[in-house]
Parts: structure tokens; sequence; C-alpha cells
């Protein structure tokens, strides 16, 4: 992927497709493009927030710092999501590391540039309160979901939230286990409540793959609503 892709496809996808073009020019014109190995340890948890990264393609993973008796996995982004703006804009440190989950594509924005787009234009600061508002939803249905006792209604929160940051239906490739990870199961615990979902016909699974099949329906079992026949 070049530059050009990168650029068009956060133009086209999530927060930066929400903001003008006057803006997305100016954003685009300071940023760099980086390839990053799956694995390979994008935003480390506990650094000051001296850059945020725009996903062009692959896929981000969020997580806590790594523990021996638990695993770490919060969150997964698709293409077209910024993930470090927290740290970046407030000045603070990172809460989580943000690793690349495949072989992924990112444009980096320096604070540094992101400072002087916004002294040159301090009206652009709206555009960047959006983009805390999104991660802060996302945040909060994550909050959500960890907080709920029944354990396909949390698999059905946790498919829905990562349903708002793909395409809506195919879901970012990931094992059951580290879906299950998403939402705080056991691995034995999230393959039975997946397969509870797929009985249903909500969900089909793949190897390594989760497909939504009604979104309406998944709604309805995320608040605890019997979906219709």
């Amino acid at each position: 992927m070049d530059f050009f892709d990168a650029a068009q496809t956060l133009r086209s996808h999530g927060w930066l497709s929400q903001t003008p073009v006057e803006f997305q020019d100016a954003l685009l014109s300071r940023a760099t493009l980086q390839h990053y190995h799956a694995g390979e340890v994008i935003l480390r948890c506990a650094m000051p927030g001296n850059a945020i990264i725009g996903l062009a393609s692959g896929c981000l993973a969020c997580q806590l710092p790594p523990r021996v008796d638990t695993s770490s996995l919060l969150h997964l982004f698709a293409p077209g999501a910024w993930t470090g703006e927290l740290a970046f804009l407030s000045g603070g440190i990172r809460r989580v590391d943000t690793i690349a989950y495949t072989d992924s594509y990112c444009l980096r924005l320096t604070k540094a540039c992101m400072d002087k787009i916004l002294e040159q234009e301090p009206g652009y600061w709206q555009w960047c309160n959006l983009l805390t508002a999104i991660t802060s939803d996302v945040a909060l249905m994550t909050l959500d979901a960890l907080t709920t006792s029944d354990a396909t209604t949390r698999i059905a929160k946790t498919l829905q939230r990562l349903a708002t940051i793909s395409d809506k239906t195919r879901l970012p490739k990931t094992s059951q286990s580290d879906i299950g990870s998403m939402a705080g199961l056991s691995r034995k615990s999230a393959h039975e409540a997946l397969k509870r979902l797929e009985q249903m016909g909500i969900v089909r699974c793949g190897y390594g793959t989760v497909e939504v099949l009604s979104l309406d329906a998944l709604e309805c079992i995320s608040q605890g609503i019997k979906p219709p026949v």
C-alpha cells in the first residue's frame, strides 16, 4: 500500500471521513506512512502520547500490558480507525498498548505536527473533540459488555461493538479465544455463547472468522430482548 491509497482509505472511512476536506488535507499533508508487522508494538503503555495512528489496512489491537494470569486483549481496530489520541491531546501517558494484530499499514501524525495545525486553525479543535467522543463511546461499550453477567449477552455486546468498527457484518478476523478475552470470558464460555448465537441464526462461525448474519437480532440479544423469529 502506498501513501495515496492509505490516505484515500482514511478519507472515506471512520473519523476522518466525518471532518471537512480542509482539515483532512492539513492532517494528511503532515502524516507519514508506516508499515507494522503482526505482533509489533506501535504505541506503548506508560509512554508519552507523542503521536496518533490512523489504520489504513490490516488490524490493530488495544490491550493492557500482558499479565501472566489473564489475557489482556480489549479491542480490535479496523481500517478507518484512529488511536492514541487521548494521551496525545491531554499530554499525559498512554494507559494501554496498541499492537499490530495483523500486518498493517498506518498513517502516523506526531503531536508537534498536530499542535502546528491547531495553532494555525484553532477551530479544528472540534474535530479532535469528535475523535475523543468516538473513542469514549467505544470505551463505554466495552465497559457495558464487561459488566454484563450473562455470557451470551456479553458476547453479543462485544460482537456488536466490533461491528461498529468494521463493515458491520464481517468482523476483523480473530479467534474465539480472543473474542472471549475481549468479553472477559474463558475460551470455553465464549465458544458456548457463540454456538448459542449460531444456533439462533444470528452469527456464522468459521475458522478464525465470525460473521454477523443479523445486526437487528444481535441488538436484541445485547439489550436482553428475545429477537423476532
